[in-house]
């Protein structure tokens, strides 16, 4: 594989002053300050230029520099006007449009900057796994509703997070998993995952186990953006998943409530399938589990881990610039690389 990446990425190189690189978006004035110097750049100046047009831009194009929602399909990764691609990189870390597994068969890097919401998100899956588990949403109208009078060993029971077993799908390339591990081991939960981002920090996790595994053995399932096709190896989490759950067990959910199935969430907690659910989930699909929105073990939020950042495009654009930087400088493995077969 490395030959093959070597032949792609360099030998039609040095003909050329700057490598070519077509941008799916106009880009911020920073970006392309970063950019121009290194590069020449064809910018497509609407959002999300169709197969046709991709296919027609990018036959003299060294690099794809393209943006979450992007489609970039399999049919084009193998079609002959991406024959000089040497690199995608993504500015987001939405990946159901892109295909990885095209990509590195033949031998092109992707690399995804990770989310500056990376460490918002982990802090969110937290609060839903705590707020479900302990019963925060009930608590507080007990003791608004003048409730309380005294503690009681039996009164508002929960499960606490210390010592129990956290499993993670999802979230790998984005680093969100990792995040949440790191939060999870001041609780000495045990780990078990489908994958982690590369890190030289990444030594406590123990190796990647399959969906299966984790629902099985994990008192707190969560689900972490991005999430790809083939993490939940179904179109959508459903039903089918859940019953595979342990009874006494939560699942958390931070992914697009799109790509959850919303009547299963609902014949789960009217099943008593398991303890409990949280999930961030847009006012769109509210009225999916009208049914079941006022039950004490559903913890509901918007997705609001990206409330506290508002230049999320401009930071990760700039992350993307610098990798393409350092892809064509340096001629070695990228940062943010998800593909690290390719290299191999």
């Amino acid at each position: 594989m490395l030959n093959k990446f070597l032949t792609r990425s360099f030998s039609s190189t040095v003909s050329s002053l700057k490598p070519k690189i077509f941008v799916t978006r106009p880009l911020p004035h920073t970006v392309l300050l970063k950019l121009l110097p290194h590069f020449d750049l064809d910018i497509y100046k609407k959002k999300y230029p169709s197969e046709t047009v991709l296919e027609k831009r990018l036959t003299d194009c060294d690099g794809l520099m393209c943006f979450g929602g992007d489609r970039v399909p399999s049919s084009l990764i193998s079609h002959p006007s991406f024959s000089n691609i040497k690199i995608i990189a993504q500015v987001g870390s939405v990946l159901q449009h892109l295909s990885v597994e095209t990509a590195t068969e033949y031998g092109i890097p992707v690399c995804v900057c990770p989310s500056p919401f990376t460490e918002s998100t982990a802090d969110l899956n937290f609060l839903l796994m705590l707020s479900v588990s302990r019963r925060i949403k009930e608590s507080d109208q007990f003791l608004r509703d003048g409730k309380w009078i005294a503690w009681d060993p039996k009164l508002l029971v929960g499960k606490g997070l210390y010592g129990k077993t956290l499993g993670i799908i999802g979230g790998g390339s984005a680093g969100i998993a990792q995040a949440i591990a790191k939060r999870a081991r001041a609780f000495d939960m045990q780990i078990i995952a489908q994958h982690f981002r590369e890190s030289k920090h990444n030594t406590h996790e123990r190796p990647p186990v399959s969906i299966g595994t984790i629902l099985r053995k994990s008192d707190f399932v969560s689900i972490a953006p991005p999430i790809r096709e083939s993490d939940i190896i179904e179109g959508k989490f459903g039903y089918n998943h859940i019953k595979q759950m342990k009874p006494d067990s939560y699942l958390i959910s931070t992914i697009s409530s799109s790509r959850l199935d919303l009547n299963s969430i609902t014949k789960a907690l009217k099943k008593k399938t398991i303890a409990g659910i949280g999930l961030t989930i847009s006012q769109k699909d509210l009225h999916l589990i009208d049914s079941v929105k006022d039950y004490n073990n559903l913890a509901l939020m918007p997705p609001i881990d990206k409330s506290q950042i508002s230049n999320e495009t401009n930071t990760q654009a700039f992350m993307t610039a610098k990798t393409l930087i350092h892809f064509f400088s340096q001629k070695t493995k990228p940062p943010y690389l998800i593909n690290p077969g390719v290299f191999r």
